[in-house]
């Protein structure tokens, strides 16, 4: 997996050095309603789209996984559900594996005594 990620972001990061190296002039940068002006390299106007755009991307497909996130939490409750239900169960089999009480063993029915007694 690790090596995946970095066969993904090794080009990523000489795409964006290489951008950024080579879009070193300046631009001017005003927003219509205000009356001031900024002037920032364009590398950082390219860098800060694309960092925009990622950021977008990764809310769109956060978004997207809350359906398989809300069964996988489900899921996990019913697990945990049984888990307990089977660590109940093995504990009451051992109490009465342990001490048999005349409440807790079933009486065998009067054929079986029958049998036993010959």
């Amino acid at each position: 997996m690790r090596v995946i990620y970095w066969l993904i972001t090794a080009p990523l990061l000489v795409f964006a050095v290489s951008f950024a190296i080579s879009n070193r002039d300046d631009v001017s940068l005003s927003l219509l309603p205000l009356p001031f002006e900024i002037t920032v390299p364009l590398a950082a106007v390219g860098l800060i789209g694309m960092l925009i755009g990622a950021i977008i991307g990764m809310i769109i497909a956060w978004a997207n996984g809350s359906k398989t996130r809300t069964r996988a939490r489900t899921a996990e409750r019913s697990v945990d559900m049984k888990t307990r239900e089977v660590a109940n169960l093995q504990d009451e089999l051992r109490r009465i594996k342990v001490s048999p009480t005349a409440s807790s063993v079933a009486k065998p029915p009067e054929a079986a005594k029958a049998i036993s007694n010959k």
